[in-house]
């Protein structure tokens, strides 16, 4: 197994990143995320009154005050940023992990624990209502909540946070095929 990552720039440590696939530690600025970058877009540039974010990055967790019993004592920078997004009214964070857990990745899975999860979930999966074929906020959540232990063997556990949350909105539409409905 091998752990997905958040990172700190090297020559500037005040300096965090959301580390994409192909982010270069080299080269963080030119091929990662900043985090100051995303609550500026969430903040200023985003008009909608629903966010939904979702963060497949170690430790997350943290940001949500739920994991260890160190939790909310010593949040790095990054999880205190997680912190004010995941607070701020109409946003939906979802993490893949809690404060003292690692987000996992396996060879069996084409993503890690948690972006396979999600993949499942909004393919259809998490429908508990298979007659609407909707796949709600609140539906993916507890799908995600629940099928992220069930293929880590218990080593990780997703946490989330909503603030004035619509967990009815509709994600995803799954069509159903007539056949299977008979």
């Amino acid at each position: 197994r091998r752990a997905l990552f958040r990172s700190q720039d090297a020559v500037n440590p005040d300096n965090y990143y959301f580390l994409a696939h192909d982010s270069q530690v080299g080269n963080l600025g030119g091929t990662a995320i900043p985090m100051w970058d995303l609550g500026n877009v969430m903040d200023y540039t985003i008009r909608a009154q629903r966010i939904l974010v979702l963060a497949d990055t170690c430790h997350s967790g943290a940001a949500l005050d739920r994991g260890g019993a160190n939790d909310g004592k010593n949040l790095n920078f990054f999880n205190k940023y997680l912190e004010v997004l995941a607070r701020k009214k109409g946003r939906l964070v979802l993490t893949a992990s809690q404060a003292h857990e690692n987000s996992l990745e396996t060879t069996k899975l084409a993503h890690g624990a948690f972006t396979h999860s999600l993949l499942l979930g909004l393919g259809g999966a998490a429908d508990d209502n298979p007659a609407d074929g909707v796949i709600t906020a609140g539906e993916l959540v507890d799908y995600v909540r629940a099928k992220v232990p069930a293929e880590t063997g218990g080593e990780q556990h997703p946490s989330y946070s909503e603030q004035g949350f619509d967990m009815n909105l509709p994600l995803a539409y799954v069509q159903r095929d007539k056949a299977a409905k008979h």
